[in-house]
């Protein structure tokens, strides 16, 4: 059975958390390589008119229609191993004629990881650790 499945029931959703694999953190660079890759997995583009930046000098990215939602939050990494690692949020939604969430959720989480360009960590959105491609330890 898919951990997926296991762990993303009707009441719950995927936080998906995105870093870099290689190279230095810059924000303004990683926002536009990680809406590029989330584009491609999704087959999908922004809505350009609904881009925002934030306070803080991130980027806020959305996208929906009748099967899915996403929202792609790019700001600079907070504190505390692992989550300064992955400090990108994508939420990811399926709508009424989508598929489950779980799927969707499984679907993205291995196309961004075969890309090979990402940390990622995946997460209910109450907190729970579903699975991450590089070792977080105990530290969630």
């Amino acid at each position: 059975m898919s951990v997926f499945k296991l762990h993303l029931g009707s009441e719950d959703r995927l936080d998906l958390k995105i870093g870099p694999a290689l190279g230095a953190w810059d924000c303004d660079q990683f926002a536009h390589e990680i809406r590029d890759g989330v584009e491609s997995v999704l087959g999908i583009s922004f809505d350009p008119k609904r881009n925002e930046r934030t306070a803080r000098g991130g980027y806020i990215f959305w996208f929906s229609d009748s099967q899915i939602s996403a929202s792609l939050f790019v700001q600079d990494a907070g504190e505390g191993f692992p989550l300064d690692k992955v400090p990108v949020d994508l939420e990811v939604r399926s709508e009424f004629y989508g598929p489950e969430d779980w799927q969707l959720a499984e679907f993205v989480y291995n196309g961004l990881d075969a890309l090979g360009k990402y940390l990622l960590i995946a997460m209910t959105h109450r907190g729970t650790l579903i699975t991450a491609n590089f070792d977080v330890g105990d530290s969630l």
